[in-house]
């Protein structure tokens, strides 16, 4: 299991992408928060957590088969 800190920082990570290739301003890393609220960076880390967890999973399971 990951430690919940661990999806704040995949969706914060995500974010920052997202926004240094659709913005014409760069931002550094440490100044996205100041940016965007802490539920968004939740919200993203949980759900690319679950994708990549699900992936994971159905991807064992087709190397079982």
């Amino acid at each position: 299991m990951s430690s919940p800190g661990n999806f704040y920082h995949l969706g914060k990570f995500l974010v920052w992408i997202w926004h240094n290739h659709t913005q014409k301003k760069k931002i550094k890393y440490g100044d996205i928060i100041f940016k965007y609220p802490g539920w968004l960076f939740w919200a993203i880390g949980m759900g690319a957590g679950v994708l990549i967890i699900i992936c994971g999973y159905y991807l064992l399971k087709l190397i079982k088969k």
